[in-house]
């Protein structure tokens, strides 16, 4: 199971000088916040309504959490108005970013 998450993320999760980026689809005002894979799509559940930013804030929280780094180094760089976003997470490594994800998104697979 986490072989083939892993293989999916490497689609989403790229590399840059002092960053890593990461491409993903939100969906607003679903029933709790989560990241899950929706076919070969990482996608972002959001309990906020699709206004004033409340989406981008909710992620850029989501993914600051999650990866245990403050909000200010999260933030959405293409996208803002788009349901696909470029999130863009400095001062951390390609490899961190994706084991967080892998095993935040094994959980939720097997609790599904």
């Amino acid at each position: 199971m986490e072989e083939k998450i892993r293989s999916i993320l490497e689609k989403h999760v790229y590399d840059g000088p002092g960053y890593v980026d990461i491409i993903v689809y939100v969906k607003p005002e679903q029933r709790e916040s989560k990241l899950v894979l929706e076919g070969d799509d990482l996608v972002f559940h959001t309990v906020e309504p699709d206004v004033a930013g409340r989406p981008n804030a909710d992620l850029v929280r989501y993914l600051a959490q999650l990866l245990n780094i403050p909000t200010s180094r999260v933030e959405v760089v293409y996208g803002t108005r788009d349901t696909t976003k470029r999130v863009r997470i400095y001062e951390v490594d390609r490899d961190t970013v994706i084991e967080a994800l892998v095993k935040v998104l094994a959980s939720s697979e097997e609790s599904s």
